[in-house]
């Protein structure tokens, strides 16, 4: 994960590709913990709200459950 980010570029977008395939390859369970207890997405316009690692796993499950129109 960090060779692929230290290639420098658009790092957010390498690191989100390397990363959503390792996952897919190794799964939740291989990321350590300390990368993704800080992992928090604010809400605008939500009072605050704030999604956790919890919450956007749940949300990314409601996502690959939910029937595709076409």
């Amino acid at each position: 994960m960090r060779a692929a980010i230290d290639l420098a570029g658009d790092t957010d977008t390498v690191a989100v590709v390397t990363g959503g395939l390792a996952g897919a390859v190794y799964g939740p369970a291989a990321i350590p913990a300390n990368w993704t207890k800080p992992l928090h997405v604010p809400l605008p316009e939500s009072g605050g709200r704030t999604l956790h690692l919890p919450h956007l796993i749940d949300l990314a499950s409601d996502l690959v459950r939910r029937p595709t129109s076409g």
